[in-house]
Parts: structure tokens; C-alpha cells; sequence
């Protein structure tokens, strides 16, 4: 997966279509469906909240600093790619939760963060 950051990220909604755009969902320059994007933020709000509670993560919600947009981005289309039929490994969440924590400032947690729908 391999995203290229547009225009920045301001809104939710900006954040889940760059998610669909990474995961392939969404062809750059098109509009992802409402209930894809749903989809995303979703599972957003419930990744966040875990992220938040292990001090991963120190911004609100809604708001997505440019330091960390890339990571974050790359961290939600491995979460959410099994809920789109592509397929995921815990070693790849595991990678893309180590890189959001290395440009978040915070410790690498080694507690296992992994849901996946198969």
C-alpha cells in the first residue's frame, strides 16, 4: 500500500477517503461511497479510543496533524483492509502501529493491538 498525501487532511471525511485511496478502495480523484467511508470511521472512532487509552495517540479525534497523517493513514488501511476483502497480517499492524508511535513521540507498546474480520 502506498499512499500519496494530495491536498492535506482537515476532515474526517478527507482522513477516510485518503484510507480507501491507500487501501485501493477508491481510485485517487473519485469519491468513495458513503458507506465506505462509514465504514472507516467506524472502526477510526474504536482504533482512536484504543490508541488514546495506551497514550499512542495525544490529538483529538477530528484533528489530524501533519506529522502524523501519513502514519496514521498507513495504520487504518491495514486495519480496515480485511473489512474490504484484502487481506492483512498482525505483522503488518504491528509495523504500521510501530511507525505511527515513532513520529507520535510516544513508546512503542508491545501489547498485541489486533482485530481483524475474516
Amino acid at each position: 500500500m502506498a499512499y500519496l498525501i494530495t491536498p492535506p487532511i482537515t476532515t474526517r471525511a478527507d482522513f477516510a477517503k485518503a484510507v480507501l485511496v491507500e487501501i485501493g478502495i477508491c481510485p485517487t480523484g473519485a469519491d468513495p461511497s458513503a458507506e465506505d467511508q462509514q465504514d472507516v470511521l467506524d472502526r477510526y472512532d474504536r482504533e482512536w479510543a484504543d490508541l488514546s487509552s495506551r497514550e499512542i495517540v495525544s490529538f483529538p479525534s477530528n484533528v489530524f496533524p501533519s506529522n502524523v497523517t501519513a502514519a496514521l493513514i498507513r495504520y487504518m488501511g491495514v486495519v480496515v483492509a480485511p473489512l474490504f476483502g484484502i487481506p492483512a497480517t498482525v505483522e503488518a499492524k504491528q509495523d504500521a502501529e510501530q511507525a505511527l508511535t515513532a513520529v507520535a513521540g510516544k513508546p512503542y507498546s508491545t501489547r498485541p493491538a489486533f482485530n481483524l474480520y475474516f
